[in-house]
């Protein structure tokens, strides 16, 4: 029993301090998954090398602890094997026929040393009942077996957590099958891999911090397969099986969804939306209850296969019963999510028909964590006034970073459409936002209808509202760049909401101007700055402590703190050397300043940060914030030095100068209020500039206190004002 322990704390123990490491090593060798459109359920650039972690954590437990018997070598041997072929596969990209080709080896090599499926107990006759295989027949079963459980594992790598709750379920239960069946190697091999998956998954659930990539969730099938079969001298179909119930998730996933394909006629392989984690999600239930949940039917699985182990046929036939019944359920609903936030929704607004008398109807609808952010303070003040029926609809185009938002500023949405899937196209979005809003806008017969930005929700909901004839507000209108696919699709997406508004309220008078040259009526046009300034001046105002240890430690009333971001993609390369070095100069001239950088994810940005910045005294690299930490750490800063466009806006609210290090920017209003200065690229001009705030007091001031021009926080009031004049109140 202390050899079970230990090695599963060893596991544990190295993988669970190998992952922070990990995360930080990403960047510097590209293993992260960038976001580069909508159709990805992450919304920020994640690194993709925790499987390093499990690795190390398992191989390290089971080389210390079990013996290293040919068969242990093997099984070792080829993990790493097939661990560096989905490293490969996560840094380059592989052809599914390599990769296929490269598991048979896998498979191979653990035949080769010993590991096989040699003959099969049949238990529920005599002593004699065997089935003898030939030596052709044992490669091919024993190959099919890893191949198939490698994949397994890699099929429900989906969603946050998941695939690793799952492998620590499943291999805590194999564990314990074998311990009660006399394997007791069997049950330490097995348990390092669970301490491997337990070490990672604090870092892994969502929101996830890191992901596994196909090097960490192939390794693990990999295990699983190998070690299950691993120092039996004879393979009961009762030990078969016990694995094959504890990971019942993904295989019964995996064969209603070749049956779904098969249906269909498409091929087996075409990856869809049809998963049992997407079918989960489509109720309405967002990523973390849908973990949850898997994680409750794979710890009744895993309940089957200890009984199973046990000989208890009548139980375990029960169990798995239920089980399967309540798989099938989920794999064979036919709804997608688009149709699921149709009907409950438009069940929600009929049961919710009745207007209240004298009031007026406002719905507002978004999507995505900077319209939530930008729309919260609007929204609050609605739902204050005695004269707004407020109605709250949001489609989740983005989910787990749009809760964050709702929470924050506690809001509640009426209507939830929870359109966010897996790799989801703009078409996607556009036909299940227009499918779900169709009916409540329907039902709800909103006096107008409120959207943000040029979001794909913002057009399509727009949309909706034009199609049923319902006026519609235009929440940060009038910007433009005049390119239509830059940036892309967003563009397009607000002049063509532009067109369809009634109200335009746009934040400056350039943005009015905008709007003039294209036609709109100088009577729709309303000039209110900017609500993004009414949600930093509320969030800043909360009392709040830093929960980052870095920030925790800086003494920011006795130090001048200087905060920067830098990321654009036009600043990568010999612009971004420059500007970092400007910035280790301005820490090694002036002792009494802190410089705080939560770096980007972006590999490109780590790397160049890391070689200028990395030990450079008082400059202080962390991980990205949200929104609430970082609005309190511009608000205790000195001033800004940024290439980011939405801090030029929100900093001078805060009082805080803002050096933009950039050629250009598509925000004069700033530069011309002189709350913004542009620094350029180049290292000494970036430079010069910083110390003259730093120098200059004067200089500093006339920064601080010029007037923002985005706003001052009554942005929300003034909307408010309007709609509320526009029908006679």
């Amino acid at each position: 029993m202390r050899s079970m322990i230990m090695v599963l704390g060893i596991a544990f123990l190295v993988s669970w301090l190998m992952t922070p490491v990990c995360i930080k090593l990403a960047p510097k060798i590209g293993a992260v998954d960038i976001p580069k459109d909508e159709r990805r359920m992450h919304s920020r650039p994640i690194p993709r090398f925790g499987g390093l972690a499990i690795y190390l954590g398992t191989v390290s437990a089971i080389l210390i602890t079990a013996p290293h018997t040919m068969k242990v070598i093997g099984i070792v041997l080829g993990g790493t094997f097939i661990y560096l072929i989905g490293l490969y596969d996560d840094l380059k990209n592989m052809s599914a026929k390599v990769k296929l080709l490269c598991q048979i080896v896998s498979g191979l090599i653990i035949f080769a040393t010993g590991t096989k499926i040699a003959y099969i107990h049949i238990p529920f006759h005599d002593q004699s009942s065997y089935i003898y295989l030939s030596p052709v027949l044992m490669c091919i079963l024993t190959v099919l077996w890893v191949v198939g459980f490698t994949n397994t594992i890699n099929l429900i790598d989906g969603l946050d957590g998941l695939a690793a709750g799952i492998t620590l379920i499943a291999s805590l239960c194999v564990a314990y099958s074998a311990i009660m069946t006399n394997h007791p190697e069997t049950a330490l091999l097995m348990l390092a891999v669970a301490g491997g998956a337990m070490g990672f998954l604090p870092y892994n659930f969502n929101p996830a911090k890191i992901f596994m990539g196909d090097a960490g969730s192939q390794f693990l099938g990999f295990m699983i397969a190998s070690i299950s079969l691993e120092t039996m001298k004879s393979t009961t179909i009762i030990i078969l099986l016990i694995p094959l119930i504890a990971l019942g998730i993904p295989i019964f996933d995996t064969l209603f969804a070749i049956i779904r394909r098969k249906k269909a006629n498409r091929p087996i392989m075409e990856a869809d939306k049809g998963h049992l984690h997407h079918r989960i999600m489509a109720w309405g239930m967002g990523q973390k209850r849908t973990v949850i949940l898997l994680y409750a039917i794979s710890g009744i699985l895993g309940i089957c296969a200890i009984q199973l182990g046990q000989r208890n046929y009548i139980a375990t036939f029960v169990m798995l019963l239920i089980a399967a019944a309540f798989i099938y359920v989920i794999a064979s609903s036919s709804k997608s999510a688009g149709e699921v936030a149709k009907s409950e929704a438009a069940k929600a607004a009929i049961a919710a028909r009745e207007k209240e008398p004298g009031k007026i109807r406002v719905m507002s609808v978004f999507g995505t964590r900077p319209e939530a952010i930008k729309m919260a303070p609007l929204v609050k003040a609605m739902e204050e006034d005695e004269r707004i029926d407020s109605i709250l609809c949001v489609t989740a185009q983005h989910r787990e970073m749009l809760d964050q938002v709702l929470s924050l500023f506690e809001l509640t949405p009426k209507y939830d459409l929870n359109i966010m899937k897996p790799s989801q196209t703009l078409s996607m979005i556009t036909a299940n936002v227009i499918g779900g809003l169709d009916p409540i806008v329907e039902a709800e017969k909103p006096d107008v209808l409120l959207v943000h930005g040029d979001t794909s929700t913002t057009f399509v909901a727009a949309l909706s509202a034009f199609y049923h004839k319902v006026k519609i507000g235009h929440v940060e209108a009038g910007l433009r760049t005049y390119d239509k696919y830059s940036p892309y699709p967003e563009e397009t997406n607000r002049v063509l909401t532009g067109h369809l508004a009634d109200f335009h309220f746009a934040p400056t008078e350039v943005n009015r101007e905008n709007l003039l040259r294209e036609g709109i009526p100088e009577e729709n046009i309303f000039v209110v700055g900017n609500t993004v300034i009414d949600a930093l001046l509320e969030v800043a105002g909360k009392p709040y402590e830093f929960e980052d240890e870095t920030l925790r430690g800086i003494d920011f009333e006795n130090r001048r703190v200087i905060t920067v971001t830098c990321h654009r993609r036009e600043n990568l390369g010999e612009n971004m050397v420059h500007i970092f070095s400007a910035i280790r100069d301005i820490a090694l001239k002036y002792d009494d300043v802190e410089i705080v950088y939560p770096v980007h994810l972006n590999p490109a940005v780590r790397l160049t940060a890391g070689e200028i910045l990395e030990g450079v005294d008082r400059v202080h690299l962390i991980e990205p914030l949200q929104y609430q930490p970082f609005v309190n750490l511009m608000a205790r800063s000195y001033f800004i030095l940024t290439d980011s466009g939405g801090m030029q806006e929100e900093a001078p609210a805060l009082g805080k100068p803002v050096l933009v290090v950039r050629k250009e920017t598509e925000r004069p209003e700033a530069v011309a209020a002189g709350t913004a200065k542009l620094a350029g690229v180049e290292q000494q001009q970036i430079f010069d500039m910083a110390c003259e705030l730093l120098d200059n007091p004067e200089a500093y001031e006339e920064m601080a206190r010029a007037r923002n021009p985005y706003g001052d926080g009554t942005t929300s009031k003034q909307i408010l004002e309007i709609i509320l004049k526009s029908f006679n109140y």
